[in-house]
């Protein structure tokens, strides 16, 4: 049912403030642009109403609704805006709202989303006996769905990335095309071709197998790109030779080497120290029989 509007005096000056809270209660100014900087919302309820301040110093629980009839709503307004207007100053009106946690309208694009996006566009365009887009366009069409929230309808895209891909799709149709045509000429046993007999063109079918072993060529089409592409074997995965570490090993051999000569010629060096001092000892011994054989000699 529509509701008509009440007429409204022909100027009337006013100011809208968004408080949160129920009316007629204590409640702060919202700044507008903090109603929508982090994950809440604001509802104006289906019952509210704008409330006006009557006086200059009327507190919050003072505050006048406006009335519902157009009689009362008029002549209201008008004794307002007359008192304001006398003070040179505009009518300030409230509105009342109430705060509310909003939901993340966005979803993930994962695959089971995908694919149950791709399911419901398949059965969208069979029951409108639409012709389905490409391979890519639906793809994309489902990563887009696949973001809506539950239960949004499906909408084709509109922009120029789909219209891209759909550029993309007819192009890879008419080149499979194509290739398959080629394809089914290039294996077909005979060919055709005409040679000219007494300046009369004369079909002869060619077996184009025989003429390839005639001519020693391979048995595959040798132009570009109906020819079968070449997938070349897969080397065997092998260890391959740690060079870095084997010099190391190889230095800390050397190093081990030397360490050990090293040793040994110690260890020859203090024989040979050993050995030089046993000499000395035996010497001195021999000296000191020598001297006394001598002694004793001269005593006789």
């Amino acid at each position: 049912m529509a509701v008509e509007l009440p007429t409204l005096p022909d100027l009337c000056d006013a100011v809208v403030t968004i408080k949160i809270g129920e009316p007629l209660t204590d409640c702060r100014i919202e700044r507008l642009k903090r109603l929508f900087v982090d994950d809440t919302a604001v509802i104006w309820p289906d019952d509210a109403a704008i409330y006006v301040k009557s006086t200059v110093n009327a507190r919050q629980h003072e505050y006048n609704r406006l009335p519902d009839d157009e009689q009362g709503f008029i002549g209201f307004l008008k004794a307002v805006w007359t008192r304001f207007r006398r003070q040179g100053k505009r009518i300030p009106l409230f509105l009342y709202v109430n705060r509310v946690k909003k939901t993340n309208p966005i979803h993930r694009a994962t695959a089971s989303r995908v694919a149950q996006a791709t399911k419901n566009i398949s059965e969208l365009l069979q029951s409108e006996n639409r012709e389905p887009p490409g391979p890519a366009s639906v793809e994309y069409w489902a990563t887009v769905q696949a973001r809506q929230p539950d239960g949004a309808p499906i909408v084709q895209p509109d922009n120029e990335t789909f219209r891209q891909l759909n550029y993309v799709d007819r192009q890879a149709e008419q080149h499979r095309q194509e290739l398959l045509t080629a394809t089914a000429e290039s294996n077909r046993p005979t060919r055709r071709i005409h040679i000219h007999l007494n300046g009369v063109a004369v079909p002869i079918d060619i077996n184009i197998q025989e003429l390839r072993d005639v001519l020693g060529l391979p048995g595959y089409d040798l132009r570009p790109p109906f020819r079968a592409r070449i997938i070349p074997p897969t080397a065997e995965p092998h260890d391959l030779a740690d060079v870095d570490h084997d010099e190391e090993k190889d230095d800390e051999e050397v190093e081990n080497h030397e360490e050990e000569e090293d040793e040994e010629k110690t260890e020859q060096d203090k024989g040979g120290r050993q050995q030089k001092r046993r000499r000395r000892e035996v010497h001195a011994e021999e000296k000191q029989d020598n001297d006394n054989r001598e002694h004793n000699e001269s005593v006789v």
